[in-house]
């Protein structure tokens, strides 16, 4: 009787493990991890290079490193910055990386050599932040708390500055940038620099081919053909996501998803929860549900897996979720496979999600101080 009962309890014990653990049992799977320090003080922002084989870190002593993303070897300082830098970017090839830094200037650097090659100065408050990004390997975008500005990366010439607080988003092709404050957005040409239409808005977001622009308006969002400005189609919430394939939009709205046609705005189905988004393809949708993530089929509606937890994060492809014990708080998170359910890496402790790799295989990690995990989950 008494090796039933302890068979039972050990088997009651196993299985609030595996539950607990978010894997049914099944052990997690196999990861690579590359630890290394970086900067003297607290590491603020890294970024991978577009092949996913050098890290660039900046951090608070005013300088910036490029790391061997397989190994951890450190590569090059860069150093020249007399503030603190805020943000950092590689190129579209790889061979340059943008810095942006609270002395008020940007500084494009050659990846290899780690040469300052261009400096560009003109901001004059950077109090709050300074962003930088690099959509061709020909224009350099910045914008601080005093305004957004389109240079060209051979001449340094300023094309065009904006009195936008907010971070732009580019189009598939990066041949037009939508940006703005809380209150209007404006469509800029990129080579140009030219403005090309100007709406009320508080939020942004191209399609997947470019030609069309959604516009949030609280309570209410617009579609604008992006070349003529026309108004296409008005929908009744606030904040809309386009299909990654297909011609349906998503509207977000008071905890809820309407599925719609992207042409007609007639209502195809209706989901719970706040939305986060999709995977690559469109097949299904990812809700938040206030402690639990919904991993619905697209075209049906039903939901196809539940995961334990908050979101937090998303990978590019769609096809890995992050999510957290307990809401805004980081300490303890797992990444799960979309496909499967299966938990592909838990974590306790200080460490938080910084970024995916473009391709979601390797996943950047750090502490909230000077250390950055590498993981490839291959």
């Amino acid at each position: 009787m008494k090796t039933m009962v302890r068979f039972f309890l050990l088997s009651l014990f196993c299985l609030i493990l595996a539950i607990l653990n978010g894997c049914n049992g099944e052990p997690e799977a196999m990861v690579t991890i590359v630890e290394f320090k970086c900067n003297t003080g607290v590491t603020i922002f890294h970024d991978l290079s577009p092949d996913g084989k050098k890290i660039v870190t900046a951090s608070r002593d005013n300088t910036a490193k490029i790391w061997n993303a397989e190994t951890g070897e450190e590569l090059q300082t860069l150093d020249g910055h007399t503030g603190l830098i805020c943000d950092a970017a590689f190129s579209p090839g790889g061979t340059k990386i943008v810095t942006g830094s609270r002395d008020n200037t940007a500084r494009i650097w050659d990846t290899e050599s780690g040469e300052e090659l261009k400096k560009f100065a003109g901001h004059t408050d950077t109090a709050q932040y300074f962003w930088v990004f690099f959509p061709t390997n020909e224009r350099i975008v910045t914008s601080s708390s005093e305004a957004l500005r389109i240079y060209d990366v051979e001449s340094g010439t300023e094309l065009n500055r904006l009195e936008a607080r907010t971070h732009p988003v580019f189009s598939p092709d990066k041949t037009k940038m939508a940006t703005g404050d809380t209150a209007t957005k404006h469509i800029l040409d990129v080579e140009s620099g030219k403005e090309l239409h100007q709406w009320n808005g508080c939020y942004h977001e191209f399609s997947p081919d470019g030609k069309n622009v959604i516009i949030g308006v609280r309570p209410f969002s617009s579609v604008f053909d992006v070349e003529s400005g026309e108004e296409l189609l008005r929908l009744e919430e606030p904040i809309a996501h386009f299909f990654p394939v297909g011609q349906k939009i998503a509207a977000a709205g008071d905890n809820a998803v309407r599925i719609v046609d992207a042409e007609s705005g007639k209502e195809l189905r209706k989901l719970k929860g706040e939305f986060e988004g999709f995977t690559s393809n469109g097949t299904k949708i990812i809700t938040n549900n206030d402690g639990s993530v919904r991993i619905y089929d697209a075209e049906s509606g039903k939901v196809l897996r539940t995961l334990a937890g908050y979101f937090n994060n998303l990978s590019p492809d769609g096809k890995k979720v992050v999510t957290t014990r307990e809401k805004h708080i980081w300490n303890h998170h797992r990444v799960w496979d979309v496909e499967s359910g299966k938990v592909l890496r838990t974590q306790e402790g200080k460490e938080s999600v910084s970024r995916f790799s473009p391709d979601g295989k390797k996943m950047i990690v750090n502490d909230g101080g000077s250390t950055v995990w590498i993981v490839s989950f291959e």
